[in-house]
């Protein structure tokens, strides 16, 4: 997924009905290191084409506004909704306020876990236009 909903970048490989796209690394990502990099600082993303495209095209690529907040909400609040569940969860188990505490972590670290799976799963539409 992209670290921002807009990028421009270059087509390096077509394969099939998919293209892969070098895009200049931000400053957002650069610390992060999931996305494969490419040559001189680039990330490449292998992204379903929807038009025909060629070898060293400019593209803008971008990821609807809708699909970016419901990856903000997955990444960022499914964790504490986890802890916060296992909190409580862990009180019917145990009154012991570690056991709790400890439960909760627990929880939010399977979340990391489903969160992670749900990121090679789930791939969201990218829109590809060529830039002129």
């Amino acid at each position: 997924m992209l670290s921002e909903p807009e990028a421009i970048g270059r087509i390096v490989k077509i394969d099939g009905d998919f293209v892969e796209i070098s895009i200049p690394r931000s400053e957002r990502c650069k610390a992060c290191g999931i996305c494969p990099l490419g040559e001189n600082d680039t990330v490449l993303l292998r992204v379903k084409a929807n038009t025909p495209l060629r070898v060293g095209e400019r593209v803008k690529i971008r990821t609807e506004d809708r699909y970016v907040i419901f990856s903000a909400f997955i990444l960022y609040i499914i964790p504490v909704i986890a802890l916060i569940g296992g909190y409580f969860l862990g009180g019917l188990v145990s009154s012991s306020e570690i056991f709790r505490i400890v439960f909760g972590f627990l929880f939010m670290g399977i979340s990391f876990l489903v969160n992670r799976f749900i990121d090679k799963r789930i791939k969201f539409p990218q829109v590809i236009e060529p830039v002129e």
